[in-house]
């Protein structure tokens, strides 16, 4: 229970300082993107699935593996929404964001050598230079108690002194020793 409560507080924390306004995307149509390979290998941070309502918290990394931000997922299939939130260290901006989550790896926008090209992600917006973004996403269908989930978050980050940088959520690569592009993984874990 204790998890549960910091979870959700350190969600409405992240969600209370947001220095950037919270979005609605359109709902993209099905069979978006595809891709010619599949990888396995499960990082997930923590994930409850409780009373109707997913929480997730992963890692957001550069090409280092330095941990510079989270992504938080926090929705339920009743209300038929997903919030998806950003949020890096002091010291970093977000300036743009692109975002998939889908029944499989596959399905994640990929070139013919596996790289995942973000810019046909369904979610993404450029963005005023925040500490913390949130945008509402349809809830999947497929995000059912004990289904896996592939997602890929990409971020663009520009540190308060310094020149920009991507970071990518996760620390399973699209493409083992390819360029530092990243997925995460999980299976929803049910709570009677």
């Amino acid at each position: 229970m204790k998890r549960i409560t910091l979870l959700a507080g350190l969600l409405l924390l992240s969600i209370l300082l947001a220095s950037c306004s919270k979005e609605s995307q359109d709902i993209p149509k099905s069979g978006q993107g595809s891709a010619e390979i599949s990888s396995t290998g499960p990082q997930l941070k923590d994930m409850v699935y409780l009373d109707e309502l997913i929480y997730c918290i992963c890692g957001l990394h550069n090409a280092q593996g330095d941990e510079i931000g989270t992504v938080f997922l926090y929705g339920s299939p009743v209300t038929g929404i997903l919030d998806v939130t950003f949020a890096v260290v002091p010291g970093y901006l977000i300036t743009a964001y692109h975002f998939d989550l889908q029944e499989s790896l596959a399905a994640i926008p990929q070139t013919k050598k596996g790289e995942p090209i973000p810019g046909r992600f369904p979610y993404k917006s450029g963005l005023s230079p925040c500490e913390t973004h949130t945008f509402t996403m349809p809830y999947p269908e497929y995000l059912e108690c004990n289904e896996q989930f592939f997602s890929a978050a990409h971020l663009e980050i520009v540190p308060v002194s310094g020149s920009s940088f991507c970071i990518w959520a996760g620390t399973d690569e699209f493409v083992p020793g390819g360029n530092p592009a990243t997925y995460f993984m999980d299976a929803s874990m049910c709570i009677d």
